[in-house]
């Protein structure tokens, strides 16, 4: 946060100069740049009325679009010409600073996509190559791969080959031809892919092909099949793909693609075979239709190969192939969520690097974590957070011994005295120290383990009856009671404040608790350490902040909105 007081014509005014994601959302729905920059300062400002910023002479507002761009990091991009309005130069100038960051953020997801999926797909392999079964078997499938043949682990179990080397095309085809040429073997290989939803959905066009393979129509029915290995492919990646889900936006703006089939095809390709030339692609172009009678243009097929295209071999490798493709994407499991996941933690990274760019470097953050998975957890500590803050006692529980030590651990939740053994051994600080009964328990306990836990009081400024707490009145007489006890160390207050829908509502309430911490703070309580002040959560940090919080407890505005399991 880079508070700043901007002197006008009118008198002074109080602005947030970084600009957020949300105000600028909100700016940019207005069509004209000057409205999109009048939106943009009414939204950062804190003491700022619309009426007030119509009557603020333009070089004032001039000269504030600069200290908004290098506070933002677009000066450099930003000349608006002298003596004409600055009002579109500054919108673009933002628009391609943030146009960077999300390309920056698209990168990272793409990056990370792309390795879980190459996990995944290696896994996949890796199964396929175990129920091969043999050293000589998975060469036998190498070798055969690098000449077109594709096998699931089902067919190559049934074939015999005297050596793994001496393999041609010709008489793989002809052990293949015995197994499977009929049309009935073909399509009782065929019943078992239709347990995957992007076979499923193929069903009725798969035995059309099979039924033109039957009536010797092979280039149609090649020219059907091969549509059939891509689309299968692709049906695969869409589901597991952002550009499907969260990334639409952006794919919108940017007009990319995230990854293409055949990017995907050389990969299997060249787990199996360690090539990654895809041969189905020399020896089937696209077809052309004739506009006169629809029907295929033999003249589309590449010279010279057209005499050996329509064959039952080239039909059979990829209908194999197909079979192949089945066994490797039904042992993947990649799915939706997977990539949501991925998703999720790059706006974690994003996430907590902009409130970190926001906040003073004498703040600490409290990342909230309720509801959340040890994997986002160790997500936020790598974007930078260094406090992890929980609700429950099963929850850190449950999160902990994945975690650890990377960060520090604060109960911020209610508390019970029947989970105060275990909180005692967690966590490196308790927020939540309601009254003197309740530090009087937790310090008998700590006294068992010869351990001085710090805590914070929470002081009920709103004075909710709902809502634990000490009373704003009797917060000073609760800490100079709790400060002749030997095994817990009060570090400062904690307060939750009102919940409420705007954040300026809640500054009278940390206006009171600020005034309540000085006042115990000046009165130099022994065994009493006025250190911290802990207020404010995701839609009021701000406001905490400029009434004296150096210590926020943020968990939305970190992790996105909470998945509760049903």
């Amino acid at each position: 946060m880079l508070l700043s007081i901007w002197k006008t014509n009118l008198r002074k005014f109080t602005i947030d100069l970084n600009i957020d994601s949300v105000s600028y959302n909100k700016a940019n729905e207005e069509k004209k740049s000057k409205a999109f920059f009048f939106r943009l300062v009414e939204l950062l400002s804190v003491d700022l009325t619309k009426k007030e910023l119509e009557k603020v002479k333009e070089k004032h507002l001039r000269e504030l679009s600069f200290s908004l761009a290098k506070a933002n990091g677009f000066f450099e991009s930003y000349s608006p010409k002298e003596g004409k309005p600055f009002y579109n130069s500054f919108r673009n100038a933002l628009r391609v600073k943030r146009a960077a960051e999300s390309e920056r953020m698209w990168q990272n997801v793409v990056e990370k996509w792309k390795k879980s999926f190459s996990e995944k797909l290696e896994l996949a392999v890796k199964e396929y190559k175990d129920l091969i079964d043999g050293e000589k078997r998975i060469k036998i499938i190498q070798n055969s791969a690098k000449i077109g043949w594709f096998f699931s682990p089902d067919v190559i179990s049934k074939m015999r080959f005297r050596s793994s080397s001496n393999i041609s095309s010709r008489s793989i085809y002809e052990k293949i031809r015995k197994m499977y040429s009929s049309p009935e073997k073909l399509v009782e290989m065929s019943k078992k892919w239709f347990d995957v939803k992007y076979f499923s959905r193929r069903k009725k066009i798969i035995r059309s092909i099979i039924s033109a393979y039957e009536r010797k129509e092979l280039e149609l029915a090649i020219y059907a099949l091969l549509p059939q290995t891509e689309g299968v492919v692709w049906d695969f990646l869409s589901h597991t793909n952002p550009m499907e889900g969260e990334m639409e936006e952006m794919i919108k703006f940017q007009n990319r693609k995230f990854v293409t089939v055949e990017a995907v095809m050389r990969m299997i390709m060249n787990m199996v075979s360690r090539e990654d030339k895809i041969p189905f692609y020399r020896w089937v172009k696209f077809a052309e239709y004739d506009d006169l009678d629809h029907k295929l243009n033999r003249h589309a097929i590449e010279h010279g190969i057209s005499s050996r295209f329509g064959t039952k071999e080239n039909f059979l490798k990829l209908f194999l192939f197909l079979d192949f493709l089945h066994f490797v994407i039904s042992k993947m499991k990649v799915k939706s969520e997977s990539v949501r996941e991925v998703i999720r933690m790059s706006n974690i990274t994003h996430n907590v690097k902009e409130i970190l760019s926001e906040i003073p470097e004498y703040v600490h953050l409290v990342a909230a974590a309720k509801t959340r998975t040890a994997e986002e957890i160790e997500e936020a500590i790598r974007a930078g957070v260094k406090i992890i803050g929980e609700n429950y006692v099963q929850e850190a529980q449950n999160v902990f011994p994945l975690v650890k030590e990377k960060a520090e651990w604060h109960f911020i939740g209610s508390m019970q005295k029947n989970k105060i053994n275990k909180i005692i051994r967690i966590f490196d600080m308790i927020e939540t120290i309601n009254s003197f009964e309740m530090a009087e328990e937790v310090d008998k306990r700590c006294a068992k383990i010869g351990r001085i836990m710090p805590i914070l009081i929470e002081v009920n400024s709103g004075r909710e009856p709902q809502k634990s707490g000490v009373m704003p009145e009797d917060v000073k007489e609760v800490v100079i009671r709790i400060s002749t006890l030997k095994n817990v160390r009060i570090l400062g207050l904690m307060t939750m404040g009102p919940r409420t829908g705007e954040p300026e509502e809640a500054r009278p309430y940390f206006k009171l608790t600020k005034e309540i911490f000085d006042e115990i703070k000046e009165a130099q309580i022994p065994n009493v350490s006025m250190k911290f002040l802990s207020m404010g959560m995701s839609n009021s940090y701000k406001v905490a902040i400029e009434e004296g919080a150096n210590v926020v407890r943020i968990g939305t505005k970190i992790f996105g909105e909470r998945i509760y399991k049903k």
